[in-house]
């Protein structure tokens, strides 16, 4: 035993500091088991935990894993399970799915930086073929440094994060020694569990390839070679992942939008994220517009010991020149993708992140890290007085400027331990008799180091206010129980992705790997909606609800359902998921950004009706101070729609309709409103750029206060009831569906008219085969408004039979296998011993 610390004691100290750290961070946060707070939160708790409960509903059942009808208009289920649930931790999940999730995930979040740590250490440890101490606080400031903070939640990406230091391993492997086999199989198992890292990761090691080879002399054909083989090896081991997946995102939301996002923040900002008690950049203030949100720098920071020692490295003779040029020019390329928009849209994938940028600052880290331990190799012949006057430059810039990404008494507390950390260093070098407590010290400041980083940080909330959404599963299950219909969808305020929670047929949908078609779409529709990833069912007209099928909507009262029972209501105009109108359906233009037009467009190349929607005259418009309206609206109408742009908040009938700020706090718009002289305490409800629907029978007046002073992006319409009514009843053939299931559907219908199309409620997506009467007949699938499944029919009676298929697994599969029978053949002829010669 003795023998087995002596020899792994590093690993032990790393791992026993994480622990202790974390078991702090739980307590000191009261964080279940220790409390009532979850770190569960944002697409954790959105995307993650629905889409694991699916997964394990899936498993459980049999359904299919490719494809899924539980949320918007149908997803890749393939693309969510290669995006979001492919690390080994979902492992823990579907083994301890009878806990409370929220405490899975507590474990599953910090699983990862003691991880992390550990294979940092293991990388010093081997490049430097070192056993002293300081490789583990190295490796614990790598574990909890600023990215973990940021994006914990994300824990396909912690993955990534984990395996860096193991595969740049392999790679110095690769150059030093012309082995492989380390690098070739951390990088296949970056490709399988998080594709979307792993062409990041692609990148910079190509770039540390290039500057490591030059370091060490060996940049020749051989060695590049080398390279290119062992780094396509694993590629083609992943072809059935990287080629379905390829061609499933070029098609969604995280495809190349053409855009690039600027992220602009400034230099003090940015020495401030290198600071102690920095506040990381999770959300962003391009997408948000929210200045309160703070800066938005890379989460580089690992720490002050890793600042002290690179300036201390920049003057070190002990270190070559060579050394210097190859990994402070690591940093300054890294810094080129952190300035230029283009180069960071290239890094992340040529697409420009819809929030959480500089979703690879941990690579900045990782070299800071490298560097770090270089500088405690060669560090005690040293010179202070430049770094120290040069730390205490940064100092002073920080106090001067007061960037908003640090608070002044971090400032105060960062100088403090710089100081200890300079005064141990100087106690050290006079081989006075304490080193051992001088060490401990040591310790103990980079552990309150990361203490601080990570409660600073931590994004937890308090499980009672999160939603709890037992009515509506209860009421789900009662409907699936009355109703057996095959499909149709039901509509429900809260979370978008309660479908894959609860197994049920779900209109709202939040998905990164969205059909972005259908995402734009619902956009023009007016529904609420955050680019083309996610969109909800909030307000959907009438006309949203037949076109899409949603029979039924939960805990919503509306004119146009009848009440079921207690907080369930049916449509009374349901046409079902499929049914026959014009050819003139291709050509309906929903171009417009008004979603009215677009409505009214729909409505009159389905049932030649015109202007459903009509715009509702303003007779009164009083301004009562900058950015706040009175509008009066003139209407018979009992309900009005709202189409509503560049607001704070409007007031109707004694309710505040609100935007949130962003996501868990709306504290600044329910403060501003209490400023203004609207009641604190009044009933609030989220609202975006989206329609809004208001009774107006009490009060014709609305109170709008804008976000600058501009009214001219209030677009009020009312419905002809009457006009809707003609419209839903001109809609009399519906496909009966038979069958359902999530990767195939069944129906038969006997069409009217020559050249009729049958509208579907389904996203368009190249993996749907179609056979009509049993016959396949893929030609006879259209694109309706770019994004839906229309089928061309002639007059007759027709069976329809809608087959899921992903598109490229099957090739993607037959480039793994041959690969896996050539290496292996391979191999088997690289043991075959020569036969000697006669």
């Amino acid at each position: 035993m003795k023998k087995f610390i002596k020899n792994n004691y590093i690993y032990l100290l790393t791992l026993g500091l994480s622990v202790i750290l974390i078991l702090l961070v739980l307590i000191m946060n009261k964080i279940t088991p220790f409390g009532n707070n979850i770190l569960s939160n944002g697409d954790m708790y959105l995307q993650y935990e629905s889409f694991l409960q699916e997964l394990l509903s899936r498993l459980k059942s049999g359904s299919s894993l490719f494809y899924s009808l539980n949320n918007g208009l149908g997803y890749s289920f393939f693309g969510t399970i290669v995006s979001y649930l492919m690390s080994p931790t979902t492992i823990i999940y579907l083994l301890l799915n009878k806990f409370d999730i929220h405490k899975i995930f507590n474990i599953i979040i910090f699983i990862k930086p003691i991880c992390a740590g550990l294979s940092m250490t293991y990388f010093l440890h081997k490049k430097f073929n070192s056993n002293k101490w300081y490789i583990s606080i190295l490796s614990l400031l790598y574990g909890f440094c600023s990215f973990f903070n940021a994006y914990a939640m994300y824990v396909n990406w912690m993955d990534t994060f984990i395996l860096l230091p193991l595969v740049i391993l392999g790679l110095e492997d690769l150059i030093n020694d012309k082995k492989s086999t380390l690098y070739s199989v951390i990088l296949f198992f970056i490709m399988i569990t998080s594709y979307y890292q792993a062409f990041m990761v692609c990148i910079f090691v190509s770039i540390y390839f290039i500057m490591y080879s030059y370091y060490k002399d060996k940049i020749n054909k051989d060695s590049i070679i080398l390279f290119i083989k062992s780094s396509l090896k694993p590629a083609l081991l992943a072809a059935f992942i990287l080629v379905p997946i390829f061609f499933l995102i070029k098609g969604s939301g995280a495809a190349l939008s053409g855009s690039v996002n600027e992220y602009p923040y400034n230099l003090i900002e940015l020495l401030a994220a290198l600071f102690t008690g920095s506040h990381v950049t999770r959300l962003s203030t391009v997408v948000r517009g929210i200045e309160e949100l703070g800066a938005n720098t890379p989460n580089i920071g690992v720490g002050l010991m890793p600042v002290l020692l690179f300036i201390s490295y920049l003057f070190n003779k002990n270190i070559s020149t060579k050394n210097k040029k190859v990994y402070i020019g690591l940093l300054l390329i890294l810094l080129l993708f952190f300035m230029i928009p283009i180069l960071d849209t290239f890094m992340h994938g040529l697409h420009a992140p819809n929030d959480m940028p500089f979703r690879y600052s941990y690579f900045f880290s990782f070299i800071l890290i490298i560097i770090s331990m270089y500088e405690l190799e060669f560090i005690e012949h040293k010179e202070f007085k430049l770094p120290l006057i040069i730390i205490s430059i940064l100092i002073a810039l920080l106090l001067l400027f007061r960037p908003v990404n640090i608070d002044l008494i971090m400032i105060i507390v960062d100088i403090i331990i710089i100081g200890i950390y300079l005064g141990v260093y100087f106690l050290y070098r006079k081989n006075i008799r304490f080193k051992p407590l001088l060490i401990i010290m040591v310790f103990i400041f980079a552990f309150i180091e990361c203490l601080l980083n990570v409660d600073i940080n931590l994004y937890k909330q308090d499980k009672s206010v999160r939603n709890d959404y037992s009515l509506i599963n209860t009421n789900v299950d009662y409907i699936k129980l009355k109703d057996k219909d095959t499909f149709y969808r039901i509509g429900t305020y809260g979370d978008p992705n309660l479908g894959s929670k609860y197994n049920y047929r779900n209109f709202s949908f939040f998905n990164s790997i969205n059909n972005k078609g259908v995402g734009n779409l619902m956009n023009k529709l007016g529904l609420d909606n955050y680019r083309v990833s996610y969109f909800s069912y909030k307000d959907a007209t009438p006309v949203v609800n037949l076109m899409f099928d949603v029979k039924y909507n939960v805990c919503m009262q509306n004119e146009y359902y009848d009440e079921v029972i207690k907080n369930i209501y049916s449509f009374r105009y349901n046409k079902g998921l499929m049914f026959e109108v014009s050819s003139d359906i291709l050509s309906w233009d929903y171009s417009s950004d008004n979603p009215f037009i677009n409505q009214n467009d729909l409505v009159n190349k389905i049932s030649k009706i015109d202007n459903l929607f009509t715009s509702v005259s303003i007779s009164k418009i009083e301004k009562l101070r900058k950015n706040e309206y009175i509008y009066e609206v003139n209407t018979d109408r009992e309900y009005i729609y709202l189409y509503l742009d560049n607001i704070k908040f409007l007031e109707h009938d004694n309710k505040i309709y609100y935007v949130d700020l962003y996501e868990g706090d709306n504290s600044g718009v329910l403060s501003l409103a209490k400023g203004l002289g609207v009641s604190y305490e009044k009933e609030e409800k989220t609202n975006g750029k989206r329609i809004i629907k208001l009774d107006v029978r009490n009060s014709k007046t609305l109170n709008i206060y804008f976000n600058d002073d501009n009214d001219n992006d209030v677009l009020i319409y009312e419905m002809n009831n009457e006009k809707f009514e003609m419209f839903a009843n001109s809609i009399t053939n519906v496909v009966d569906v038979s069958k359902a299931n999530d990767d195939s559907i069944l129906g038969a219908i006997d069409v009217k008219e020559d050249n009729s199309i049958i509208f579907t409620s389904l996203e368009y997506n190249d993996g749907w085969q179609l056979y009509i009467d049993a016959e396949r007949k893929d030609g006879n699938i259209v694109k309706i408004a770019d994004s839906l499944v229309g089928i061309k029919l002639d007059k007759g009676l027709h069976t329809i039979y809608l087959k899921y298929e992903l598109p490229y697994y099957r090739e993607g599969m037959i480039v793994t296998l041959i690969t896996i029978i050539m290496l292996s053949l391979y191999k088997v002829m690289d043991m075959t011993p020569d036969k000697e010669e006669d």
